[in-house]
């Protein structure tokens, strides 16, 4: 041992031996917690009185803040952990009242996490973390190793809503995925009949939170098998009220996943479940589930609709980061039909809200959203400003399909503003990130923007090349604004190969759909009365009045094969 670690041992000796026995017993007791602590934890785990504590502050032992919450130094701690694992009773009877509260703390906390409460209970948890993370991860060791199994159950049971919710507001999602991944991997064998419901119902829970945070990480190909576990285990032992969400989680793995239809039904399953038990939390995310849907499938006015009833929930309730997310939502709608002074307005909002929760995601979303109404509205250097706000963000938090969604708004910057060769760039780095988490919408959408890019560098079979695949994957999905929009660079490309009559043709198609981006139909318009200027006026009366007769996809199909 160095000499220096020596002489500082002595002196603790010194001080150690000063103390009284009821002062070494508190003092080796308070040795458990991290990050420091308040007098009610210390009470409850080692019987510290707020007396007590003045006294180890007096001597020295213990640092006291503003707030009134207590440290002791490293080494001091550590001198204090190690007299008291020489009493294995003492230690395990204190870290048992340590769970107990800080699991207690943590279930107290969860109602205000969706509620007016929000802000200050995350700041609450923020404290405690690394106590909290302590008990949690005991608790999950406990578990597997069936040591004091309804002990670690209890823990794991009070503490996870509040743990999850607090990992999913502070963006926390690899933290939140592993937590979860730890706990739910340790609840199995049940080693009893009894123990088997508590534990199944418990595992499930577990599941869905972590699937849930996979959706926002590398993991995500695992939500949908994990929420399909957790649902089958609920459904198993027929609690039909824990089902809504685990439903809700489904219907965001298949949204994500380009699976609209299939999306929208677990949604209103979610929504009907929900609604059964006046969950309006639970009410409120499943309608903004059901307005993503329908945004994605052009049918904006339902999707306004689901979104302002879930703004006036959350609104109800106060909870803050509901409020956000449905400002978010309506914003992309708006910029989806034409109105980006309303979108900039209401994603303003929502960013405000988020700044104030420092909710990142909510912050990364809102840039997301202001990047387009920007760009719409002819304010370039802002556009890109926000553009790369969002990017920084998702990738600090480590949001994959949000990076992959800032690279799009980046490169569709880029392509109007002619820098063609960066947009392809962008385009080429977003297509390998939806590749790789599996997002069927995004991954159209980039490869448009890829083939659009290429078509304006004059590369034709790599523009085709990369159009036949968007479209194929927009009818796949059935997502009607992004395959349009894919049929816009198609005609774009037409009239450069010299095939003007078939580009105007698809043209008119394009400007006449109800599915339409309000973009995409005044880009269509403008280049149909561009394109047209130099056609006889019989073709162009005849495009103008073959577009109502065309089917959707007759069209696509037609497009498809000229394509490949």
């Amino acid at each position: 041992v160095p000499s220096r670690h020596r002489s500082l041992r002595a002196v603790f000796e010194h001080s150690w031996n000063l103390l009284s026995q009821t002062e070494r017993a508190v003092f080796q007791q308070l040795s458990l917690f991290r990050g420091g602590f308040f007098q009610p934890a210390a009470q409850a785990t080692a019987g510290a009185s707020p007396a007590m504590l003045a006294a180890l502050v007096d001597k020295s032992l213990l640092r006291v803040d503003a707030q009134q919450r207590y440290y002791a130094h490293q080494l001091l701690r550590q001198y204090a952990a190690e007299k008291l694992s020489q009493q294995p009773e003492v230690e395990e009877s204190a870290f048992i009242q340590y769970s107990v509260y800080y699991a207690n703390f943590l279930q107290e906390r969860a109602p205000a996490l969706k509620g007016p409460g929000q802000a200050a209970a995350i700041a609450e948890i923020g404290l405690e973390i690394d106590n909290v993370r302590r008990i949690w991860n005991r608790a999950a060791r406990q578990a597997e190793a069936g040591k004091q199994a309804d002990l670690a159950l209890k823990t794991l049971r009070r503490a996870a809503e509040a743990l999850f919710l607090f990992y999913l507001l502070r963006d926390w999602h690899q933290e939140g995925r592993d937590a979860f991944n730890r706990a739910a991997a340790a609840l199995q064998p049940p080693s009893s009949r009894r123990e088997q419901r508590e534990r199944k119902r418990l595992r499930a829970e577990l599941l869905a939170y972590q699937a849930r945070f996979c959706q926002f990480t590398a993991y995500s190909e695992q939500a949908q098998p994990l929420f399909e576990q957790s649902l089958s285990i609920f459904e198993e032992l027929g609690d039909a009220a824990a089902r809504a969400f685990s439903l809700h989680g489904l219907g965001y793995a298949a949204h994500t996943a380009g699976n609209y239809r299939q999306a929208k039904a677990y949604f209103l399953q979610s929504l009907q479940l929900y609604e059964t038990r006046d969950d309006a939390w639970g009410t409120a995310n499943a309608l903004n589930g059901l307005s993503l849907v329908m945004r994605r499938q052009g049918k904006f006015q339902q999707a306004e609709a689901y979104a302002r009833r879930s703004l006036n929930i959350t609104r109800s309730m106060g909870e803050q980061r509901g409020i956000a997310t449905s400002h978010n939502n309506l914003g992309l709608i708006y910029c989806a039909i034409g109105k980006y002074a309303q979108a900039r307005t209401t994603l303003q909002e929502g960013l405000k809200i988020s700044r104030r929760l420092n909710y990142q995601v909510g912050i990364a979303n809102a840039y997301t959203g202001l990047c387009q109404a920007a760009f719409r509205l002819s304010e370039a250097t802002q556009a890109e400003k926000f553009g790369r706000q969002s990017l920084n963000i998702y990738q600090e938090i480590g949001d994959y399909w949000g990076a992959a969604i800032a690279l799009n708004n980046l490169g569709q910057m880029a392509m109007e503003l002619g820098q063609y060769a960066k947009a392809q760039k962008l385009y080429a780095e977003g297509i390998a990130i939806y590749r790789r988490i599996g997002i069927k919408s995004g991954l159209a959408n980039s490869l448009g923007g890829l083939g659009k890019a290429r078509c304006h560098l004059n590369d034709f079979e790599g523009a085709k090349q990369a159009l036949a695949e968007a479209l194929q994957l927009a009818l796949d999905i059935q997502t009607r604004p992004i395959a349009l929009d894919i049929l816009l660079t198609v005609a774009v490309l037409w009239q450069k190969e010299g095939r003007a009559r078939q580009s105007l043709e698809l043209l008119a198609f394009i400007k006449e759909s109800s599915a339409n981006l309000d973009a995409v139909r005044e880009e269509a318009a403008a280049l149909f009365a561009d394109y047209a200027r130099n056609l006889p006026a019989q073709i162009v009366t005849a495009a103008e009045a073959q577009s109502p007769k065309q089917a959707f996809n007759d069209v696509t199909a037609t497009v498809l094969t000229a394509l490949f």
